[in-house]
């Protein structure tokens, strides 16, 4: 969602009627099923940044060949048993295979679609059930021990322990040694802890993005196309809109309750309205339109206050349907795939 949420529109819309909040319906088009259990190699970019670790190790060693110098032997234990201990550490964590992991959907299982909900804006995934499942359930692990050289995992505990006894050691050898053993220590320390702060400030949540990303092979400018709308009503209409041209959708009234959670008497009547458009197996043909009856704008039952709010409901999802036409002979809108029975 955060991801998306930084994408400008693919396209305006730029339909007239009345305007609440602006919202946005995002589509993902899946067009790759990933292996259940993937390899992924994490961003070039990211390889930059690994070599500022070269920083605190060099500073580290400089602090070692001070102590030296003044032959302050217990500042350059504690400054030696804290890059044994560190660098034993990392090497053991960043050993482990960095492995994405989903379930395999059900044999014969018919093509998934996805809607992720957020306040303002809504996420469609398009695709087969397996790609469905890899993005929405999939996760990463750490997976150790290939090989004899690799450590096992089981070597993260004594990892744990040798750095609690380093902290306890330098409490106990930094006081017995010189004011600059001591500053050389000091300054260990401040270069370790602003690699530290550069390590947690970053966008860990946008690496895993660039990388189920990459897993699933999504391309930003042909698999993603984001449209702004003007109301949550015109939007969820956009989106059942969306979903019955790719995948003709069995059981509408529960996606409109799913997307609109809403369920007073105006609110109903315009879902079961809805729900009779999204059933019409005639609904997407070129001669036919989106028009309601006049039935439809009447209201069974409603007060004139509630028939001019269900007019105004079904004046957006008209607006949804003008939105719809503007755009679904747009080439990535047609390449979502072809119009299949089955379920949604």
């Amino acid at each position: 969602m955060k991801k998306t949420r930084s994408l400008p529109p693919t396209r305006h819309t730029n339909i007239d009627g009345r305007r609440t909040i602006r919202t946005t319906v995002t589509i993902v088009n899946l067009r790759h099923v990933p292996n259940v259990t993937e390899r992924p190699l994490l961003p070039f970019s990211w390889g930059y940044s690994a070599l500022l670790a070269l920083v605190p190790i060099i500073v580290s060693v400089l602090g070692c060949a001070g102590c030296i110098f003044v032959a302050d032997w217990f500042c350059l234990a504690s400054i030696a048993l804290g890059i044994v201990a560190n660098g034993l550490s990392c090497f053991v964590i960043g050993s482990g295979n960095l492995t994405f992991e989903h379930h395999e959907p059900a044999e014969k299982a018919p093509p998934g679609d996805g809607v992720l909900k957020g306040d303002s804006d809504v996420v469609l995934l398009i695709g087969r059930e397996g790609a469905i499942n890899a993005f929405v359930r999939g996760r990463f692990t750490l997976q150790f021990r290939e090989h004899r050289f690799v450590p096992p995992q089981g070597a993260i505990g004594p990892c744990a322990i040798m750095l609690i006894v380093q902290f306890l050691s330098q409490l106990l050898l930094i006081p017995q040694g010189t004011l600059f053993g001591q500053i050389m220590f000091v300054a260990t320390l401040g270069a370790s802890w602003l690699y530290n702060v550069f390590l947690s400030s970053i966008d860990r949540e946008g690496i895993q993005t660039r990388i189920l990303f990459d897993v699933l092979k999504i391309d930003e400018e042909k698999d993603i196309q984001k449209y702004e709308l003007n109301t949550w009503t015109e939007t969820t209409a956009f989106t059942c809109l969306v979903l019955a041209w790719v995948y003709h959708i069995k059981a509408p009234s529960e996606l409109l309750d799913g997307m609109l959670p809403n369920n007073t008497l105006v609110w109903r009547a315009w879902k079961e309205t809805m729900a009779r458009k999204l059933r019409s197996q005639a609904l997407f043909r070129r001669n036919t339109g989106f028009n309601f009856t006049d039935e439809d704008w009447e209201g069974d039952g409603l007060d004139p206050a509630d028939r001019d709010l269900l007019q105004t409901f079904l004046t957006d999802s008209e607006n949804a349907w003008k939105a719809w036409t503007a755009v679904r002979d747009t080439p990535q809108m047609k390449g979502l795939r072809p119009l299949v029975g089955g379920n949604a």
